[in-house]
């Protein structure tokens, strides 16, 4: 388990919040334990395979509420193998739709990190969230969504929101 773990919450080591001492327990566990790399594609197929089978469910599981400029933004994150998940959007925005309802927030958005690509995709559905982000990250939108060419976590997203609120 804190061999997935480590893998889990270092994206695979792709996480800019990755330290040395995550690899120095990796390679410890690997020498003394007889754990192998097999275990972590076995977790990201997994987990992958729950988020898509059900995607409303994922999302309810994983809200996390930040404070930003005196009012709630929910910020939901899916960690996932591979872009099938993608081929869901219209599911992905009825679930956000009907979660951020129920919570009463101003705005909310989805950060699905691609493990397999290392790259996240932003799903924001308000306007008024898609303006911070454009001018926080100079990106830009098609619609509710917009690609990035890295790895951001949902915390970085929200400290670097919050800098510039």
């Amino acid at each position: 388990m804190l061999y997935g773990g480590i893998y889990h919450n270092t994206l695979n080591f792709i996480a800019s919040n990755t330290h040395e001492r995550d690899r120095a327990a990796v390679r410890f566990l690997e020498n003394e334990c007889g754990v192998t790399l097999a275990v972590v594609g076995e977790m990201f197929d997994f987990v992958t395979r729950e988020v898509v089978t059900d995607v409303h469910r994922a999302l309810f599981l994983d809200a996390k509420e930040f404070g930003f400029g005196g009012y709630a933004v929910w910020a939901y994150q899916l960690i996932v193998w591979g872009d099938e998940i993608l081929s869901q959007k219209e599911k992905i925005a009825e679930s956000i739709a009907d979660l951020s309802g129920q919570m009463g927030v101003r705005w909310s958005y989805l950060n699905v990190i691609n493990i397999e690509d290392k790259t996240s995709t932003i799903f924001l559905p308000e306007k008024v969230g898609r303006e911070s982000f454009s001018r926080v990250f100079g990106i830009e939108f098609s619609e509710e969504w917009t690609h990035l060419p890295m790895v951001i976590l949902r915390k970085q997203i929200m400290i670097k929101l919050r800098e510039f609120a």
